[in-house]
């Protein structure tokens, strides 16, 4: 794993299955046994890191919480998972115990204990498990007088080890403990960890309702917990809010600076999308560049300039936003748009196309930017546009400290070149990406185009005042 200031996770380790409160006293419990240092080496061979599994409000999966039981396992010298009914395992078992003691999960612990008794708990089990755990779901399928019967399904989706039957057992006879009770006694008749056949594990929890203390005795416990806790609830509450603020603040930011299909991606793969890398895509590359930029910005007011600029970049930027192109990079007076396929499929020959069409509907609204420029007192300007498509390479590109989430490949440098050879008012192309639109390749000009670079290249120029708008 890449040690940067950034760190990125495989994506299949930080699914969100399994609330990272609920492994707070697995931590403290191999840490008493083996040393924090090495309990953080086998999070780290299992894939993550120790302040990621410490930030309580995220998440990880169940395949990591198996490596993280291998890799324990593997620093007790243990060779491989060992079975149920192995010591190991009960290390699980006690950090469950932790959490009845109010040592960790200390909202969560809060929450529980407004509930009553364990009766109440237990009849309310379904919805509180779907709250922390994605991947089981617990159910209570029959009670009586001091005893619920309480089955829990795993997902088969995922392999999984008798840890999580251990962290149940241990979780169910300590509930009690909440309310002052004595600890419950446990049947586990059934265990799909015992027997690989089984669905499910059953549970019988069995308690003693009648042993808790007078009121005035369970409400000063309480409210003992509460004054060692209630200073670090509140701190964890303040660290949320200011969490919570800086992610809408690098949101807003995001959303301003980075394309279109790099925020989409963010929000499918967040873990994946922050590394550096690529793959390969079909896609079209679009340049577009104001004539005589250069010259207008150094005989005019650069505030008027910058103004203006930021009228036809509006402008511009509804045209490419109608025509599913992305807005990839900004270069003083160009644009570079990309058309790639973000969601729904969509071939060459379509990008190629929708990258051409965009292309003319530029040149067709530039009359109208200009109409507003020139009210405002400046001068009209004219664009050159070129259209290339293939194959590219897209991701991030850069180092770990800045990043840029771009395209690269001959269509981008060939798209450039075109650009650069069309003639003012005009739509420079390959006839390659006029394959969708057959009757834009009628309506254009054939001619030969030196791409610098490249050699020469047979274009195809297109003149929207001649074309119908398609």
């Amino acid at each position: 794993m890449r040690k940067s200031g950034r760190r990125a996770f495989d994506p299949t380790l930080t699914e969100p299955h399994l609330w990272n409160a609920l492994s707070a006293g697995v931590l403290v419990e191999f840490d008493q046994r083996l040393g924090p240092a090495r309990v953080a080496e086998a999070i780290e061979a299992a894939g993550l890191s120790r302040e990621y599994l410490e930030t309580p409000d995220r998440w990880a999966s169940i395949t990591f919480h198996a490596r993280f039981a291998d890799a324990l396992a593997a620093v007790l010298g243990l060779p491989g998972p060992p079975p149920h009914e192995h010591p190991f395992w009960q290390h699980w078992r006690r950090a469950s115990w932790r959490f009845a003691d109010g040592s960790v999960g200390s909202a969560a612990w809060l929450q529980i204990w407004a509930m009553e008794r364990p009766s109440v708990y237990f009849a309310d089990l379904e919805r509180l498990y779907a709250s922390t755990n994605q991947i089981s779901r617990g159910r209570l399928v029959d009670r009586g007088d001091g005893w619920s019967r309480i089955e829990v399904t795993e997902s088969t989706a995922f392999e999984t080890r008798p840890a999580a039957c251990w962290s149940r057992y241990g979780h169910f006879e300590k509930i009690p403990e909440i309310w002052g009770m004595p600890m419950a006694t446990i049947e586990h008749p059934r265990c799909r960890h015992r027997d690989p056949g089984q669905a499910s594990c059953i549970y019988t929890v069995r308690y003693d309702e009648g042993a808790a203390p007078a009121p005035e005795a369970a409400l000063a416990r309480i409210a003992g917990l509460l004054r060692a806790q209630i200073a670090g609830i509140i701190a964890q509450q303040k660290a949320g809010f200011v969490e919570h603020r800086r992610a809408l603040l690098a949101q807003r930011k995001t959303a301003s600076y980075l394309p279109a299909n790099a925020l989409r991606a963010l929000e499918l793969d967040p873990e994946r999308e922050l590394a550096l890398g690529g793959h390969r895509c079909d896609g079209a590359v679009l340049f577009a560049d104001i004539v005589g930029f250069t010259s207008r910005f150094a005989e005019a007011n650069a505030e008027a300039v910058v103004e203006h600029l930021n009228l036809y970049f509006e402008a511009m930027d509804a045209v490419i936003a109608a025509h599913g192109g992305i807005v990839d990079k900004r270069m003083g007076d160009g644009i570079m748009v990309v058309f790639v396929a973000v969601e729904a499929p969509r071939t060459l020959t379509e990008l190629g196309a929708a990258a051409v069409r965009c292309g003319l509907a530029m040149q067709r609204a530039l009359p109208a930017c200009n109409a507003v420029i020139v009210a405002q007192g400046g001068e009209p300007v004219a664009i050159r546009v070129g259209v290339s498509s293939g194959s590219l390479i897209q991701g991030n590109l850069g180092s770990a400290s800045r990043m840029e989430y771009t395209v690269i490949g001959e269509p981008v440098n060939l798209a450039a070149r075109l650009q650069s050879a069309a003639a003012p008012g005009r739509v420079l192309t390959r006839a390659e990406s006029l394959v969708g639109a057959p009757e834009l390749a009628q309506a254009g000009t054939a001619r030969q185009v030196m791409a610098k670079g490249i050699g020469e290249v047979w274009a195809v120029e297109l003149d929207p005042g001649a074309i119908e708008a398609v």
